[in-house]
């Protein structure tokens, strides 16, 4: 099997995976948070892997759509250090001169858009 053949397979096989860690798993913790005006809610699952006991993190948003999303642990640190980021800077994105300090991108393949004071 060429390299051209073997992309598409591991990328099912790494999807096949994610999508059994979301469905599946021992659940150790949840929150719920209403959103969307008390018409959707969007949860955090701390989960863990029966056989190997790995953690990891579901985000489940349920609105006019369900969307599952897989947090490893430390992709879920990286998340909640941006969420900090941005509430750092609800308090300051109108006071010239605030020290906003800009991070690389934490996504795959996405661009971080400048700082707090940057409009889009």
């Amino acid at each position: 099997m060429g390299a051209a053949m073997a992309a598409p397979f591991a990328l099912f096989r790494v999807s096949f995976r994610a999508i059994k860690r979301i469905l599946t798993g021992e659940i150790l913790n949840r929150i719920d948070l209403e959103i969307a005006g008390g018409l959707g809610t969007a949860s955090l699952l701390l989960k863990r892997e029966r056989n190997s006991g790995n953690r990891y993190v579901v985000l489940v948003v349920r609105a006019a759509w369900v969307y599952y999303y897989l947090f490893e642990l430390e992709e879920f640190d990286r998340f909640i250090e941006a969420a900090d980021e941005i509430r750092a800077s609800l308090s300051c994105s109108h006071i010239a001169g605030c020290n906003t300090k800009t991070r690389p991108s934490y996504s795959y393949g996405s661009r971080r858009r400048g700082t707090a004071a940057h409009r889009y």
